[in-house]
């Protein structure tokens, strides 16, 4: 029921959104949803802001509490809905700051979202949209977390933003979604993108991570098969050691779909990950922040089309732990004919007792 008002009163009667403020959303969840599902939500949004900057309008006030959801999904992005809300309205947040602008009137900016041009000169365009949608990005993978949460003062945060001083990586943001965002975050206005240039980047990575993610999953399934056990039974002590394996000795002709290149080398590693109790939702969902670039979803299909003939484990750092539990798959396995293990040049984290279980298998 809506409180009565006096007649000459304006009221804003906006669409309800059943999730509330993706804020509140973020803040809620026990981690932060996966980069695809974000990615999925700046598109919306940046698609939104288009529109804006297309007929002349500054929105002002671009932060996670302005994002509407209305339906969310953490399983299936293009399941999940957005929209923008509050163009300038919201001031009571102690965020804002008062500032005088050349005609001395009051106006007041969300200090900790604004560009550098809107907090020196009170500048506001797309470009400052545009930082302050790169502030907000930073927010939804730093789980709601308030921007420079860790200064207190309205000056310092000033002399950081328009020294150029940028937000650090949040760990749950890959590096090829930073490098967008930070170009959103340029001190130099005219080096920012567009919204229309931001949607294009995203839908990029949004690209990107899909064929990634099919990738993964066919790599999954291969590795699983030529290892001829079942994957809720493998190196469980590696998935939980965050451990990295490198596949590159595999007799498997996917060596690009591996999970990722070890810095300035050709390695490719991949990371072992085991379902809890076959329910793959429990499994992301406790993993999910330490492995949060790989998505699990394969289905065991009998083959006998890929066998293991070589396993390179030089570079690698499952340790004797990790080493124990590989050799008891690899006492399953009736093809391997050559284990490396590196040498002088190549190390590995194997220590004797590792070795002498891989020599018993």
């Amino acid at each position: 029921m809506v409180e009565p008002t006096p007649q000459d009163s304006i009221m804003l009667l906006q669409e309800y959104a059943p999730e509330g403020s993706l804020h509140d959303l973020l803040d809620d969840q026990p981690r932060v949803p996966d980069e695809l599902i974000l990615i999925e939500m700046f598109s919306q949004i940046s698609d939104a802001m288009n529109y804006l900057a297309h007929n002349r309008v500054i929105h002002g006030d671009l932060a996670c509490r302005n994002i509407l959801v209305f339906r969310f999904n953490k399983y299936k992005p293009v399941d999940n809905l957005v929209k923008l809300t509050d163009f300038g309205l919201t001031r009571h947040s102690s965020i804002y700051v008062s500032v005088n602008n050349e005609s001395t009137v009051n106006d007041c900016i969300p200090l900790r979202y604004a560009s550098p041009e809107l907090i020196q000169h009170n500048e506001r365009s797309e470009k400052s949209d545009i930082f302050s949608m790169g502030v907000t990005m930073w927010e939804a993978f730093s789980k709601a977390t308030i921007p420079w949460s860790n200064i207190e003062t309205d000056r310092e945060i000033c002399q950081r933003v328009t020294s150029g001083e940028t937000l650090s990586k949040p760990i749950t943001c890959s590096d090829e979604t930073w490098t967008v965002i930070l170009t959103t975050m340029s001190l130099n206005a005219q080096e920012r993108p567009t919204f229309s240039q931001l949607r294009r980047s995203l839908t990029r990575l949004q690209y990107q991570l899909e064929n990634s993610i099919r990738s993964h999953v066919e790599l999954m399934d291969k590795f699983q098969q030529v290892l001829q056990v079942d994957m809720n039974q493998v190196v469980v002590g590696i998935a939980v050691e965050q451990t990295l394996v490198t596949l590159s000795g595999l007799n498997i002709d996917q060596t690009g779909a591996t999970f990722r290149r070890i810095p300035n080398t050709h390695v490719t590693v991949f990371r072992l990950r085991i379902p809890d109790d076959n329910d793959l939702k429990t499994f992301t969902e406790y993993y999910g922040e330490r492995f949060k670039n790989l998505i699990i979803q394969y289905v065991r299909e009998p083959t006998t089309e890929w066998t293991l003939t070589t396993l390179n484990l030089s570079y690698n750092r499952i340790g004797d732990v990790g080493a124990k539990y590989m050799a008891d798959v690899l006492q399953n396995n009736t093809t391997l004919v050559k284990l490396m293990l590196g040498n002088q040049h190549k190390e590995n984290s194997i220590g004797d007792s590792g070795i002498q279980y891989l020599a018993n298998a």
